[in-house]
């Protein structure tokens, strides 16, 4: 009987193994072109949301180095965009995609952002479960549609009720 058979991490070759040590550096890049700060005493505020917001970031792991086991390269990039449109509301895009260049294990693959609560959380999946799809590459949208009432403010009811709709979707490939 073996007692890491039933083991979550497994090595390269199929064998269980106990744990999973990784080593790896970071380098994230972003560009605001006209965003706009303010600075109180604690922290800075953004005032300006139009901006668009461009990322680029890599993950680099390291074999050997402080007892990282696997070498593997991490690329991720990111555009945000906020479009105002006029009466009808407000238009938020993000684009992301991102490709894991090494083989690695299934727990070093990407994980896409799956949201479990009742509560809904931006720039997450609300109908996907965790760990369920593992990708080494990757390609997601979402955009999201806020009217800010336009259509339920019709509806009488809805003046103490202010409710509010939105629309969204979140794709992934």
């Amino acid at each position: 009987n073996n007692p890491n058979k039933y083991s979550m991490y497994r090595s390269l070759d199929g064998q269980p193994i106990d744990h999973l040590n990784t080593t790896d550096l970071s380098l994230l890049i972003e560009y605001r072109p006209g965003a706009k700060w303010v600075a109180s005493k604690v922290k800075r505020h953004l005032t300006n949301k139009n901006a668009p917001i461009y990322t680029i970031g890599h993950t680099v792991g390291i074999k050997g180095f402080l007892g990282g086991e696997y070498n593997y390269n991490f690329t991720e990039i990111t555009y945000t965009k906020r479009t105002w449109l006029d009466a009808w509301g407000v238009l938020d895009a993000r684009l992301q995609a991102g490709i894991q260049w090494n083989q690695v294990p299934f727990s070093l693959l990407i994980i896409p952002a799956s949201n479990l609560s009742f509560i809904r959380n931006k720039n997450t999946f609300n109908l996907m479960q965790s760990m369920e799809f593992l990708n080494d590459r990757y390609a997601s949208a979402m955009i999201r549609w806020n009217l800010n009432g336009k259509l339920l403010n019709l509806l009488p009811i809805n003046r103490k009720l202010k409710w509010r709709e939105a629309f969204g979707i979140n794709m992934m490939w």
